[in-house]
């Protein structure tokens, strides 16, 4: 059987005792600590970065030419910068080693942990453990969290080798096959460390630290980092742009309502023109005279806010919310309806096609923006009805088929009436890539083909493409994916 001991002399880490200083010479740099130069034998240290507040995978490797049975390893951190959650061979080399034993604060020093590795006990096993074969590779692995102390930006912090046995010198040494003492002399020894990243410049409103602002992503991972801190962690620089309301408290609640009050009074965003890992649709129909607004995605949403323009007064009353278990906040004004769906308490709207909200007795309106993002705090691109009137009964585009789609696809629209009809292609950056209608037409059913070519006859590389159709009515979109 298999047997795992953990002995911790000190249970609880303190908050931050001392800084942790610069040093001209940094570890793991390549520099040979201890060991011989005939060795067939490297115990070495990683090197990891991470941000303030981080959690951070760090491993203790072995690179040996002949067979391990065992190891005895001391190894010392700067407990006042980063400490453990844990410790494991888990998925290493030494997964199957039947004895494993690691004890925190050794001499009850904090950081100093023995970690000690025996691949087969003897006695009566169903199979005797095998030692570890020639080979590279990771013996141990920490998850250390780092201190959410924005002033350890940019430092490194050494994890070294310990030798503190003299003159038995057992520490970190390890046994051949036979149990026979492979001797500090005959391994190589190479430190290591955490190297902590540069924050960068303060940015508040940005959560998500993707570069921009007051974007409704923003608040899904703020209001999901109050729900599940563990599933959502906040680093130094998110909890600093998280300070809403400037009181120099950070990622409070308060700071939170701050942030749903600046989306809803029209924070200025920049948008980045890259392509997006989420792609959405919202658009507008008619269903016993109201106008209704849904959204179509392959992902679970987290929140939404939307801007509609109308010649209209609207009043509170006449919007209704549609979205199960989610809340919403409605700012009205003479010309302009915000409109900002989320959830305080980490609810959720499920992919596929479903109803935000209606709008009773408005026949004229734009939704001039939108701003969608997924459950896990990421931004989507949104193709939207962008213009006009809503859309009247019977005006319906349809999903192209197939979809995706490999030489052609059709895409399939009906017209209530007789109107101008533009049909275009774009790639995710906007980019028009092809129109594949530009007339008049009557009202009914149309159908048209696209061969997955541009305006030049060029076939164009597989990915996600929206297709919009523009009437006199309106623009709506949908998108189709090219798999060559």
């Amino acid at each position: 059987m298999r047997v795992v001991r953990i002995i911790t002399a000190l249970a609880v880490l303190g908050m931050l005792v001392a800084p942790v200083c610069h040093s001209d010479v940094m570890a793991g740099s390549g520099l040979l600590v201890s060991g011989s130069a005939d060795a067939a034998y490297t115990l070495w240290l990683d090197s990891a970065r991470a941000y303030p507040g981080d959690n951070v995978f760090y491993d203790i490797n072995l690179t040996n030419d002949l067979p391990v049975g065992s190891f005895n390893l001391l190894v010392k951190y700067d407990a006042s910068a980063m400490w453990p959650i844990s410790l494991t061979t888990t998925d290493t080399r030494a997964a199957d080693f039947e004895y494993f034993e690691y004890t925190y604060d050794e001499f009850a020093t904090p950081g100093l942990v023995r970690i000690v590795g025996i691949a087969d006990l003897g006695g009566a096993t169903p199979q005797p453990a095998e030692s570890l074969p020639p080979g590279d590779g990771s013996l141990a692995r920490f998850i250390f969290v780092i201190a959410n102390d924005i002033n350890l930006a940019g430092i490194y912090i050494p994890i070294r080798f310990q030798f503190l046995d003299a003159p038995v010198n057992d520490d970190n040494t390890l046994t051949d096959d036979a149990g026979v003492k492979i001797e500090q002399s005959q391994i190589y020894y190479y430190d290591g460390y955490v190297a902590i990243r540069e924050m960068g410049d303060v940015n508040i409103g940005d959560i998500n630290l993707n570069g921009f602002t007051y974007e409704v992503s923003d608040y899904v991972y703020f209001s999901n980092s109050f729900m599940n801190p563990g599933g959502y962690p906040m680093n130094a620089l998110q909890l600093a742009n998280s300070d809403m309301n400037h009181d120099h408290i950070l990622g409070t609640i308060a700071d939170l309502v701050t942030l749903i009050n600046r989306i809803m009074e029209g924070a200025k965003v920049s948008r980045p023109i890259v392509p997006h890992d989420l792609l959405a649709t919202v658009e507008t129909y008619r269903r016993e005279g109201d106008a209704v607004i849904s959204y179509h995605t392959d992902f679970e949403v987290g929140g939404v806010f939307l801007t509609l323009r109308t010649s209209e007064p609207v009043s509170r009353e006449r919007i209704r919310n549609l979205s199960e278990n989610m809340d919403v906040r409605i700012l009205t004004t003479d010309s302009e309806v915000r409109v900002f769906i989320y959830s305080m308490n980490g609810a959720k709207m499920p992919p596929g096609s479903h109803d935000l909200l209606s709008v009773s007795g408005l026949s004229d309106f734009e939704i001039t923006s939108v701003d969608l993002a997924g459950a896990d705090g990421r931004t989507a691109a949104v193709s939207f009805a962008s213009a006009g009137k809503a859309v009247p009964e019977g005006f319906t585009l349809h999903q192209n088929y197939p979809n995706p789609f490999n030489p052609e696809t059709r895409i399939d629209f009906d017209l209530l009436a007789g109107t101008d009809v533009r049909l275009t292609v774009y790639d995710l950056l906007g980019r028009e890539v092809a129109t594949l209608l530009d007339r008049r037409l009557d009202a009914g059913h149309h159908s048209v083909t696209w061969a997955g070519r541009d305006e030049y006859g060029h076939s164009v590389a597989s990915g996600v493409y929206f297709y919009r159709l523009r009437t006199e009515s309106g623009a709506f979109a949908r998108k189709m994916m090219l798999m060559k």
